[in-house]
Parts: C-alpha cells; sequence; structure tokens
C-alpha cells in the first residue's frame, strides 16, 4: 500500500521524430539517452537523465495512428 504520494515519473509524446527531438534537446544542454524500442510494440523512447524521477520522451501511441 502507498503510504504517502510520490513521483514516480513523467512521460511525454511528440509528434516530431525522436532523433531529431534528441538532437534538439542535446543543443540545448540537456543530457538524453539515445532513443531506443519501448516496452510497447511500435514506439520508440528516451530517457532524460540527471532528474531525481523518471523522464521520458516517446512516439505516438502505434495502436492509436
Amino acid at each position: 500500500p502507498v503510504r504517502s504520494a510520490s513521483l514516480f515519473g513523467i512521460a511525454l509524446v511528440t509528434e516530431h521524430s525522436l532523433e531529431e527531438t534528441a538532437m534538439a534537446w542535446r543543443e540545448r544542454g540537456i543530457i538524453v539517452t539515445d532513443p531506443q524500442p519501448a516496452m510497447q510494440p511500435g514506439r520508440t523512447i528516451f530517457t532524460v537523465k540527471g532528474t531525481n524521477a523518471g523522464f521520458a520522451v516517446m512516439s505516438p501511441d502505434g495502436a492509436r495512428n
């Protein structure tokens, strides 16, 4: 059981290419991983390093397209 509220992480979805998004974030000094396959089939994800909670950016859900 959860005894207090906590933040596990945040995932954003972008319609843009994850490769282009990762490059743009790196140009702004944000440390991100290379895009890789996500756990959900058909999706790609990269994570943002240096945060206290999980922070990721992923491609749209292919099942919704």
